[in-house]
């Protein structure tokens, strides 16, 4: 985190430390989501897929509450996606850098 800037820090450290109690509950099998057709409970143990089932509505619910628009939370989402494909913080936070300057030039990161 100590790439970002000061008042974006403690946030991110708390993300990390969320993240962090995520994976541990779904490694225990303690995170339960219902599935989309409402018919069955699932538990992913494999933080590789609780991750993105719990932090995608999170993200979008996140969005809604700051009114951010259709085109900066699609660029959200990127990022979120992209630190979860390259895991730990500090893939996290470099991906995330990278794609935000390249956003701001008009292309991906």
């Amino acid at each position: 985190t100590g790439r970002l800037p000061v008042f974006l820090r403690g946030w991110a450290e708390h993300c990390a430390e969320l993240r962090d109690r995520a994976a541990a509950l779904a490694r225990d099998g303690a995170l339960v989501f219902r599935s989309w057709d409402g018919t069955r409970d699932l538990r992913p143990t494999d933080p590789a897929q609780a991750l993105p089932m719990l932090l995608s509505p999170y993200l979008h619910m996140t969005n809604n509450r700051l009114s951010t628009t259709v085109r900066d939370e699609a660029f959200l989402s990127y990022v979120l996606g992209r630190a979860l494909r390259d895991g730990g913080a500090r893939g996290a936070e470099a991906g995330a850098g990278d794609a935000l300057a390249g956003w701001r030039r008009g292309g991906e990161g």
